[in-house]
């Protein structure tokens, strides 16, 4: 049976994970969040007793940063 192993290196060598921000300019620091409510009529709520509509939105994207550092071996 093959065994696969699979590293990523410490980021303190090499930052190989990046995350961005897609609401802040370039990517950068983390801007408000999006804040909807649903208090009108017509919002469709099914139940208008204790209930707080709110949905927040944040939007956000990881990837790798360079392939320096990442790594996989299938040892068969």
């Amino acid at each position: 049976m093959p065994t696969t192993g699979a590293y990523l290196v410490d980021p303190r060598l090499q930052p190989v994970i990046c995350m961005a921000y897609a609401n802040a300019p370039a990517g950068g620091l983390h801007a408000l969040p999006e804040f909807f409510a649903g208090d009108t009529e017509r919002s469709g709520l099914l139940f208008t007793n204790d209930v707080l509509p709110v949905k927040v939105r944040d939007w956000w994207g990881f990837g790798i940063a360079t392939y320096v550092g990442v790594g996989k071996n299938n040892v068969a």
